[in-house]
């Protein structure tokens, strides 16, 4: 914390913000390292890659695989994705709370991934913050429908919209692992709900 003028300024990093600068150093180390876009070297690292899940038991790479991405494109577009949307919730739930979700959000979306791979029998090397990241947008439109319409200058209409593109953007795109959107998003409209309800159960008792 710092003052100014007798005001005090929170110069602490944002948990979102650390989020952003840990994909990316991540990211170039991956580049430096090797060659992010071929499937097989990111399942050497930490990719999430079913067959190794089920067979070898390595369920960690359902947590690694939301801090690596493919491309360049790839972490852009989720990471200005978070970039507008994160600190909003992050201000809403607290730092700690805020993290919780996320994470939860990409494991959720990591699993109903793996899960309708295993039920197509259909498998491909899976990686990307996404399915965290459209939990940020699932719990963004729980407060806004929760704040009857409107919070943080957001509309229902807004959010829904957004919403209803990306999925639309997704399902017509090659290569895109809807399933961890669909999982990440729901499970951040329920997670964000569970918490509000507590924290509005608190303020009532006390």
């Amino acid at each position: 914390m710092e003052e100014n003028n007798g005001a005090l300024i929170d110069t602490r990093l944002s948990v979102t913000k650390f989020i952003i600068i840990t994909n990316i150093i991540i990211f170039l180390f991956m580049l430096v390292t090797g060659e992010p876009s071929n499937g097989e070297y990111m399942a050497e690292h930490g990719a999430l890659w079913t067959p190794y899940v089920i067979e070898n038991g390595e369920y960690y790479r359902l947590f690694t695989a939301i801090f690596l991405h493919f491309d360049a494109s790839h972490i852009f577009n989720n990471l200005l994705l978070l970039f507008f949307l994160g600190d909003i919730l992050e201000r809403s739930l607290g730092k700690v709370m805020y993290t919780i979700v996320y994470i939860l959000c990409g494991l959720a979306g990591n699993i109903l991934s793996m899960s309708v791979e295993i039920l197509t029998s259909d498998y491909s090397v899976s990686a990307g913050a996404s399915g965290a990241i459209f939990g940020v947008v699932g719990g963004v439109l729980f407060e806004v429908v929760y704040h009857k319409g409107r919070y943080r200058g957001i509309s229902t209409g807004r959010i829904l919209f957004f919403v209803l593109l990306s999925l639309y953007v997704g399902m017509s795109s090659s290569g895109v692992n809807n399933s961890a959107h669909v999982g990440g998003l729901v499970s951040g409209f329920v997670l964000t709900a569970i918490v509000q309800i507590i924290s509005d159960f608190r303020s009532k008792k006390a």
